[in-house]
């Protein structure tokens, strides 16, 4: 399982780029986003629609399942304190 990017900085007020999340899994997996054990998102690309503040820090967990199991990775959101 891959999701790029893995780590993405960004400055507080601005739309992050989406985060996508790809598994090699059969039959074809699907996907859902999490963020502290709550589904966010259910398809494989996490896309922000809204300015974020520094509190969307943190970990953003990909999970991928089928009818044989599930996988999880993380990406990692840094928001970065706008400078004055």
């Amino acid at each position: 399982m891959i999701v790029k990017p893995q780590v993405l900085e960004i400055v507080e007020g601005n739309i992050p780029e989406s985060i996508h999340c790809q598994s090699t899994a059969r039959p074809v997996p699907s996907y859902r986003w999490e963020r502290h054990g709550i589904p966010i998102a259910l398809k494989s690309v996490l896309e922000f629609q809204n300015p974020v503040s520094a509190n969307s820090s943190g970990n953003y967990s990909c999970i991928s399942f089928n009818r044989h199991g599930s996988a999880k990775i993380d990406a990692i959101i840094n928001v970065l304190r706008k400078s004055v």
